[in-house]
């Protein structure tokens, strides 16, 4: 059963004569009507995530533009509501909605196309603008179209009320501890559940309901409006507004002299007498926008404003901005209150928040306005929207630090407003707005400057922040956070309920990997050696694979896996194979090629997993093209040695193809064990002999890659810095790419110490050794997946040291998460379902920083026992949380904690694991540096070490006092 929302023929026909207006206004390309003709759905996943923004088309145009930037031909514009078709859900489940006609815009030409689809294209994400609220009353064809359906939704329809109304949003500010203007609200509703305030006196929000008009309500409201203006230090001009949440077109606010206590009381009355039942009116103080710290003369001030119609005179103006900037005063700026009422002009700033893929506020764009300070009621109708370096600027703030932190106090406090309505109790599960802009003016409040949160708007309010992109030249900038929402939340939609066999679970340090699986709503099955993994009951299904660990038998233990598939039923639903664990990524491409399943194919990975073989195939048979660089070039050179007589070949005489020093290293190894710096050609003997001993004494150890029995080898040793470049790659395209940068190791061995997240070096070297890390991978046959390339940048350019065909480990897939917004675990999910994964740029913008420090029991163990447990694998997640210190830091942002192993164990150095990192994120590297130096010394983590945790951060090239380390206040 399928339901269409119909419209007239005529509505559609004006929605696309004003879409091809707004095109022929913006010098776009006119629209290529192609609807006469059906389009078939393409069957390349690529193209299966379907956008529908059922709206008009003015207050969308950048959403399409940048929609077709991100992903082609998969953000829509329905125009009409009868272009939707809705149909019952699987297995009585909620409605589905189809795409039936849409249009869409080509990124590299800006071109627009209106397409018809049959069969119609499955909605992944519907934002719904045509509601009765944001319509003012005239259409709600939108409504019915979301009501109970399982797409994901930019605004449940039963939140919209919600958000639209202010005494709603004031009480909310209230319990979250936000500043809003002193208010007090007259409801005309009955009902007091709706608005939730704290007990006790408060006098920033008062309710009084008036249900019922006359005379005992107007004696009540002004009684109310007398105690409100008589509070202290009350402000000279108070706001009388409507709070929603019907909306009205126009401007209902009016500016009143708080002094005239009749004349504020009669507006209340009779705005309250003509406001439906339900909504309210709100009578708020007036917030003074901070006064200017220009200081200068009258006749120094070269352009006077333009006097508004029925405003203050240019003179009058000129006037009394030379009272405020006069050049006579000694008073600090933030104490001119008097002055600062005087100035007749104001600013507000309109931050645009939306979620990340985390379901995480992230404020993007703040829009500034400059508006008449005596009415500033219609801001973005009467001002042009400016940057926030422009007003402040304008306002005598010049330093440009004070106007970056201006700008995260404002985004910060945005943020904070998202994530009330996210948690908020009467907000039902993935009903909060993806989108949200927050009107904030700076005030001033007992002789400081605080940001006041005046409006909330929701997803069809962003037009003025857009005006600022097109001026700026960035079109799209200020959705931009918005439309990768879309497709994130489009890309889960699509991936819920898919199978994904994961084969080999690693151990205890993988799971924070497997939680987030879970979230991603993925029926996950496990394929591992262990009977009794850690995993093992908490997944969909569970495949036993005793001889998984034999891998001089991958071929044979894949076709056993994919007969365990055969055996439980599933062998047909699985959607896409994977391993995060890295002695089994031949084995796992094995299981893909024979279940035909995406992937790069079996013969890849094992040449990937032979360090010495890629490196051998990539120097001898991978040349360059007259336009990009041969693979070759980056590679160090190397030799395979079998014995003591090859090792002094290599190294000395005239057959040496080596010079000293050298690195010895495992085939087969991972994570820096086994690898030794070698100086003479008598220490490269010894080491050699000692690593085959290893190698033939324990050939069944998976965590050291000797389950392999690999060889050993000799590569160059590079000098310079070394980098983690972990990328994305799908079907040869180069998705997303991460650099980190790794401090020094303690030679000779190479073991990770300390690292920071984005890297230091200079853009140019970051795209050097991105470039290489990505020629390298797809030289090497790997061409779909999510791999930790490992470089060094010499003195020559940069290096390979070798690729993990995987998912990078220790803190790397935490961080990418942190800093980049990238949640690398889903790309890796993704990939393997086939399913290009949606980032926002290849070399993301980042938002943060992170400084780890990377935790060895041979070093921190001594320190590390009296805040850890002594096994948490064998203790509950709640036991772990509560004996383990650094876990309960980490729950309240005070440092970063990675588990990486159950225990502290004893190991040899050459062969020794990581036990945790810990690490610190702030705005800069030498804020988050300081504040790492500062937990390490409170808890006295590198006491017995004999490199200090400052010697490692100073490897990395981040200059920190360590005077400056214990500014941090840390819970102790």
């Amino acid at each position: 059963m399928s339901q269409n929302i119909t419209m007239s023929n005529d509505h559609a026909k004006e929605c696309l004569a004003e879409l091809e207006q707004c095109l022929e206004q913006l010098r776009l390309p006119p629209l290529n009507d192609r609807s006469a003709t059906t389009r078939k759905v393409q069957h390349d996943v690529g193209t299966r995530i379907t956008v529908a923004i059922l709206s008009r088309a003015p207050p969308q145009l950048a959403t399409l533009m940048e929609g077709g930037r991100l992903h082609r031909e998969s953000v829509f514009l329905v125009l009409d509501s009868s272009w939707v078709e809705k149909r019952e859900g699987k297995n009585g489940g909620k409605a589905q909605l189809f795409l039936r006609k849409g249009v869409w815009m080509e990124a590299d030409t800006n071109q627009s196309f209106l397409d018809t689809y049959d069969p119609p294209r499955e909605i992944t994400y519907f934002a719904n603008i045509i509601t009765e609220i944001s319509s003012f009353g005239e259409r709600a064809d939108g409504v019915e179209l979301a009501k109970d359906i399982a797409v994901p939704k930019s605004l449940d329809t039963q939140f919209e009320p919600l958000l639209n109304d202010k005494l709603w949003v004031r009480a909310l500010l209230l319990r979250g501890l936000q500043s809003f203007p002193d208010t007090v609200a007259f409801s005309r509703s009955g009902d007091k559940s709706r608005y939730v305030v704290p007990d006790g006196p408060h006098k920033r929000l008062r309710i009084v309901y008036v249900p019922e008009l006359g005379a005992d309500s107007t004696a009540r409201v002004d009684k109310a409006v007398r105690h409100f203006l008589e509070a202290p230090r009350r402000s000279r001009t108070v706001v009388v507004k409507l709070g929603g949440p019907t909306r009205r077109r126009g401007v209902h606010m009016w500016y009143l002299v708080s002094a005239e206590r009749e004349a504020v009381a009669a507006k209340v009355n009779e705005v309250l007498a003509s406001v439906p039942e339900g909504d309210s009116v709100l009578l708020e103080e007036y917030i003074t926008t901070m006064p200017s710290r220009t200081v200068t003369t009258e006749r120094g001030m070269t352009v006077a404003p333009q006097a508004a119609p029925g405003g203050p005179s240019a003179e009058d103006i000129m006037s009394a901005q030379g009272a405020v900037v006069a050049d006579d005063h000694d008073e600090p700026w933030q104490m001119e209150l008097d002055r600062a009422h005087d100035h007749p002009l104001a600013f507000f700033c309109r931050v645009v928040v939306a979620l990340n893929g985390r379901g995480e506020p992230r404020a993007s764009t703040v829009t500034c306005g400059v508006v008449p300070a005596a009415f500033p009621s219609a801001r973005e109708l009467e001002s042009l929207p400016c940057s926030l370096p422009q007003v402040m600027k304008q306002w005598g703030v010049y330093d440009e630090d004070e106007v970056e932190k201006t700008r995260r106090m404002l985004f910060r406090e945005a943020e904070r407003t998202h994530e009330l309505l996210v948690h908020d109790n009467t907000v039902k599960k993935d009903g909060a707005p993806d989108v949200i802009a927050v009107d904030i003016v700076l005030g001033i409040k007992n002789s400081v400057v605080i940001p006041f949160i005046v409006r909330l708007h929701d997803h069809d309010s962003l037009s003025f922040s857009q005006k600022l992109d097109h001026i700026l030249g960035d079109p799209g900038r200020s959705v931009r956070a918005w439309v990768q929402r879309m497709l994130f939340r489009s890309q889960d939609y699509l991936m819920r309920g898919k199978t994904v066999l994961v084969v080999g679970g690693g151990g205890f340090g993988k799971l924070e990997q497997w939680d987030i699986m879970k979230q991603l709503g993925l029926r996950m099955v496990l394929a591992d050696h262990n009977e009794n993994h850690v995993v093992k009951d908490e997944v969909f299904k569970f495949l036993h694979i005793p001889s998984l660990t034999d891998h001089s038998k991958d071929t044979e233990n894949a076709a056993l896996v994919v007969q365990a598939l055969e055996e439980a039923g599933i062998k047909d639903e699985v959607d896409g194979v994977t391993t995060t664990y890295d002695p089994c990524v031949v084995v796992c491409a094995a299981v893909a090629e024979l279940l035909g399943l995406h992937g790069n194919g079996a013969a890849a990975h094992d040449r990937a997993k032979d360090k010495y073989k890629l490196a051998r195939f990539l120097k001898d048979e991978c040349k360059g093209t007259h336009d990009t660089v041969a693979a070759a070039l980056f590679v160090a050179e190397s030799v395979e040695v079998a014995n003591a007589d090859d090792v002094r070949a290599a190294l000395s005489g005239s057959t040496a193809k080596m010079t000293l020093p050298a690195v010895l290293k495992n085939t087969h190894g991972m994570c820096g064990m086994g690898v030794k710096l070698v100086r003479t050609v008598e220490e490269a003997v010894k080491e050699f002999n000692d690593m085959r001993a290893e190698l033939e004494g324990d050939l069944h150890s998976d965590w050291t890659g000797l389950s392999f029995a690999g060889k050993v080898f000799l590569m160059e040793y590079l000098d310079g810095t070394e980098h983690d470049v972990d990328i994305c790659m799908f079907n040869g395209e180069l998705v997303t790419a991460l650099v980190t940068d790794n401090g020094p190791t303690r030679l000779p061995y190479f073991n990770e110490t300390c690292a920071c997240m984005p890297s230091r070096r200079h853009p140019d070297e970051v795209k050097s050794l991105i470039a290489g890390a990505y020629q390298c991978a797809r030289a090497g046959g790997l061409h779909s997946g999510v791999y930790n390339v490992e470089m060094k940048y010499t003195s020559k350019g940069p290096r390979l040291i070798e690729i993990n065909a995987r998912l990078g480990g220790f803190y790397l897939t935490n961080w990418a998460q942190r800093v980049f917004d990238v949640n690398l675990i889903r790309c890796v999910c993704q990939v393997a379902c086939g399913i290009r994964p949606v980032v926002p740029s290849v070399i993301p913008p980042s938002r943060t920083t992170c400084v780890g420090l990377q935790l060895y029991n041979s070093h921190h163990g001594a320190a590390l026992k009296r805040y850890v447990p002594a096994d948490e694998q064998v203790i509950s997640r709640e036991e772990r949380f509560k004996q383990n210190r650094f876990r309960q830091l980490d729950a309240d942002g005070t440092l970063v904690w990675i588990s990486m192993a159950r225990e502290l164990g004893d190991q040899p150095a050459q062969w020794e694991g990581a036990y945790a990192n810990i690490g610190c994120s702030a705005p800069t590297h030498e804020e988050a540096a300081a504040k790492l130096l500062s937990v390490v010394s409170c808890f006295g983590i590198d006491e017995q070490s004999a490199l200090k945790t400052d010697y490692f951060v100073a490897g990395l090239g981040i200059p920190v006092n360590r005077a400056d380390a214990f500014a941090f206040p840390l819970h102790s």
